[in-house]
């Protein structure tokens, strides 16, 4: 059983400022492979490359990892 005081709160302050902070890495993360997948898409539709949409997402990924 946890003991209420400072040590306790900021404990759950820290959590939740942790939890907070990952979520939106996340949020931001899932934008940007939604923007990638869309423009594969698009891509691919409009005959841009012959390459297939799984070519084309390994390339970006190698080049996002260096």
């Amino acid at each position: 059983m946890r003991m209420f005081g400072v040590g306790w709160f900021l404990g759950d302050v820290f959590d939740f400022l942790f939890m907070d902070d990952l979520t939106k890495r996340i949020r931001e993360q899932q934008k940007q492979i939604d923007l990638i997948q869309s423009k594969l898409e698009k891509a691919e539709q409009n005959g841009f490359t012959k390459d297939s949409q799984q070519d084309i997402l390994a390339q970006s990924k190698s080049l996002l990892n260096g």
